[in-house]
């Protein structure tokens, strides 16, 4: 009779860890996404409002590349390949 109840107490016991893993995992999932979706939501909107003019400062123009040339900066090819 002991032996079935300490048997029946582990089952339930390891049963009760089972169901809190996945109400913990399904939560947590939640939550997170939950976050990920109100937290880069309101970056977009704070974004667009506020600094809509720096969001636009890199519009679609007709440029092969971004790439700025240096300036004061001689390109010797042979003193580049050497290290010191």
């Amino acid at each position: 009779m002991r032996e079935r109840l300490s048997l029946a107490f582990e089952r339930f016991k390891e049963g009760s860890r089972a169901l809190g893993r996945r109400v913990q995992q399904v939560v947590v999932t939640v939550l997170l996404v939950g976050l990920y979706v109100v937290g880069l939501g309101a970056t977009r909107v704070l974004a667009t409002v506020f600094f809509r003019r720096g969001l636009g400062l890199y519009a679609s123009e007709d440029r092969p590349t971004y790439w700025l040339d240096a300036e004061g900066y001689d390109g010797d090819r042979d003193q580049l390949l050497k290290q010191f």
